[in-house]
């Protein structure tokens, strides 16, 4: 696993993002695009199978939240709820950013609960970039007893 760059807040997080922006791309055809988009989609399902793949028996929808949007900045981002966190999770994450993937980002927002308003329950941030992770101090505390 990458290590971890842990940052004060929601706004250190953001400034630490930017000291390592993510590539804005433009594609030259119709077919470039799509191939993005296929990758991108490749990304989301592998990403919301390492989520719900410890939890069998729990509906999808109650361990994260990805729309499938996509933008073309090589970057993912999932809102998971604070059962579905953990070390494991993070280690999960951080190994599919290799091979095809190995110049993309996870963003995972962590909430106690996803309904009804994953905002209001919202505990932390981080990003896990091939080469390392950027995590808010407090969601790196719930961590501890795992790591």
């Amino acid at each position: 696993m990458p290590p971890f760059q842990i940052v004060r807040s929601a706004t250190h997080l953001e400034v630490e993002l930017l000291r390592h922006p993510a590539p804005e791309l433009e594609f030259e055809s119709s077919e470039l695009e799509q191939a993005y988009e296929r990758l991108d989609f490749s990304l989301a399902t592998q990403i919301e199978a390492a989520v719900c793949a410890p939890f069998p028996d729990t509906p999808k929808d109650e361990l994260l939240l990805d729309n499938y949007d996509w933008w073309p900045n090589k970057s993912r981002s999932v809102v998971v709820s604070e059962r579905a966190f953990s070390a494991q999770l993070v280690e999960r994450l951080a190994s599919l950013l290799r091979g095809q993937f190995s110049d993309w980002r996870i963003h995972l927002n962590v909430c106690k609960a996803l309904e009804p308003n994953p905002d209001e329950t919202e505990l932390g941030s981080l990003c896990i970039m091939p080469t390392q992770v950027i995590i808010e101090s407090k969601l790196h505390a719930l961590l501890k007893p795992e790591a």
